[in-house]
Order: C-alpha cells, then sequence, then structure tokens
C-alpha cells in the first residue's frame, strides 16, 4: 500500500521539483517501461499483512535501512520510509546512516538489510537498467541471481526483430519488480525554460 506520490509529497519542496514518484524501473518514456507491475503491488493494502499472518504475526521485528548520509534525497527518503514502515507494521526500523564511501562499500558487499539507492544510465536504452541484474554482470551491484532472469535476457540477444526484441525487455522488467528485488519510488525529473506557446510538459530524450 506504498503511495509513490504521497511519500514524495511528504519531501521537502527542493526534492520535489528534482523527482517524480514512479513505480516503474525504467524510466519513462524508454521502451519497455512499465507501471503496472509496480502500480499492482503499490496499490495492494493486503499483501504485507498477508505476510505477515504466514510468519504468525512476529514481534519485536527490527529492520536495518542503509542509506549515504552525504544524500540529501537519501536523508529524507530515510525519514519517510522509517515512519511509514512503523505506521503499517509491528516492526522497529534502525536508520543506518554511512558517509558515501562506507555506504557503496557495503552496497557492493551485500552487507545490508534494505537499503536506498539509484541507478544513472549513460543512454536511454531498456538494457542499461536491466543488464546490471544479470548474474555475470560486472555491474550487479545487488549481486541478484536468478535462472528464470537471465533466460529472459538471453531471449533478448536471441530475438529476430525489434518488438520481440523490446517485448522481451519489458518482461524481463515486469518479472524483476514481481520479485521485488527493487522497489521504484522516484525518478529524476529536469526542469526547463520554454516558450510562451508551448502548452504543454516538453520531454527531451536523455532527461527523465
Amino acid at each position: 500500500g506504498l503511495n509513490k506520490q504521497e511519500l514524495l509529497n511528504s519531501l521537502s519542496d527542493e526534492i520535489q521539483r528534482g523527482y517524480v514518484s514512479t513505480n516503474s524501473w525504467i524510466p519513462e518514456g524508454i521502451f519497455g517501461s512499465d507501471n503496472s507491475a509496480g502500480a499492482a503491488l503499490s496499490a495492494s493494502e493486503e499483501l504485507a499483512t498477508d505476510y505477515w499472518a504466514r510468519g504468525l504475526n512476529a514481534d519485536d521485528i527490527s529492520i536495518e535501512l542503509l542509506y549515504s548520509m552525504e544524500n540529501s534525497l537519501h536523508v529524507e527518503l530515510a525519514i519517510a520510509l522509517e515512519k511509514l514502515w512503523e505506521e503499517k507494521l509491528p516492526v522497529q526500523v534502525i536508520l543506518r546512516s554511512e558517509k558515501a564511501e562506507e555506504y557503496f562499500a557495503d552496497l557492493k558487499a551485500g552487507d545490508y538489510q534494505f537499503a536506498i539507492g539509484g541507478w544513472q544510465a549513460d543512454y536511454p536504452h531498456a538494457s542499461n537498467w536491466l543488464l546490471p541484474f544479470a548474474s555475470d554482470s560486472d555491474n550487479n551491484f545487488l549481486s541478484f541471481t536468478d535462472e528464470k532472469y537471465d533466460l529472459l535476457l538471453q531471449a533478448v540477444d536471441e530475438a529476430t526483430n525489434a518488438d520481440e526484441k523490446f517485448s522481451k525487455y519489458a518482461e524481463a522488467h515486469e518479472y524483476l519488480i514481481e520479485q521485488s528485488v527493487i522497489i521504484p519510488m522516484l525518478h529524476p525529473a529536469s526542469l526547463a525554460l520554454i516558450r510562451s506557446e508551448f502548452s504543454a510538459a516538453v520531454n527531451t530524450m536523455f532527461d527523465f
């Protein structure tokens, strides 16, 4: 039941101006972007309680959230998520802030339970957000390993045309979200001054 827009609205004006809420790991405007899988999970208010019931309503559970103290978005998100989780679930959230160098080292080593993080690609192609989760990827910063996911990416390479290739990317993206490997929350957004005759937002290729 995590409403990403409400979460964004609870953050400072500075953060709100620089980000948009999302349920897609691949940014909007890039072929393969899909909000549906993440939106379905976000809309479910029963998911958390269902899993909690399977755990026999265990009490006195704490979870740790790692973030960089040198990143203003991380700091604000950590405080907002702590409040949200402790209101929605019978858990105590332990915030673990670290300086950037230590944070990145622990993220790469997998020394955390939950972590706030992000990813920025060099050019707008779905592969830049999906290949880092391949088992053999040098950029696999979460050390994620899943045979089905690897096969989905392999199917992309075996596709014979662009439509088939991008549909396989979309399938891999949906699987990644469904496995809750990552929970997309926000994408950076750029603001620009434009001429008065334009009546709608102007999207450029490299601004998401």
